[in-house]
């Protein structure tokens, strides 16, 4: 990776978490700032959140995968660059991506790194490995991707994809 691409990915991330700190409003409750976040529980439960957006993938349970994003989320296609705004067109894109998709098994899902802004926002960093094939195709072909993530905590508890950049690897199986 060039050093120009690590810096405009730590440009996004750095803007991400500065503009988070000023911008996301508080709950209701008033829990922002308040006590001490169990960053070990968190990090178990971005994981978890994680693996599950792969599951979804797998599964092609694409309302599912959906809601895993905030109604105003960016998400980065890695191989193209393209920025896709918004759950709805978030939701068209990986409708056009698991059609071909004939099998996927995922082998990895892990959170390298979190970084806590608040009670309510996270980064992560992290890294996903699969294998898929897709229709037609004569192998599986096996996926690394890395993940930078920041979420949001909603008014229900769940954690969801605010904005995500990935990078793909695709080797031949």
């Amino acid at each position: 990776m060039s050093s120009r691409v690590v810096l405009a990915v730590w440009m996004v991330v750095v803007a991400a978490c500065s503009a988070t700190a000023c911008s996301t409003p508080a709950p209701a409750d008033g829990t922002r700032s308040a006590g001490v976040l169990d960053t070990a529980a968190l990090r178990t439960t971005l994981q978890a959140r994680l693996a599950s957006v792969m599951g979804y993938v797998a599964g092609k349970q694409v309302d599912s995968l959906a809601n895993a994003f905030t109604d105003d989320a960016v998400w980065i296609d890695g191989a193209s660059g393209k920025a896709t705004t918004g759950r709805t067109a978030i939701a068209g894109v990986f409708t056009a991506m698991t059609e071909p998709l004939e099998n996927m098994t995922t082998e990895a899902a892990v959170v390298d790194h979190l970084v806590v802004v608040d009670s309510v926002t996270a980064v992560t960093f992290g890294h996903v490995q699969a294998r898929f094939r897709l229709r037609g195709a004569p192998a599986p072909v096996h996926m690394f991707e890395s993940t930078v993530d920041h979420w949001v905590k909603g008014a229900d508890g769940t954690w969801r994809i605010r904005y995500e950049s990935n990078g793909q690897v695709l080797l031949p199986n």
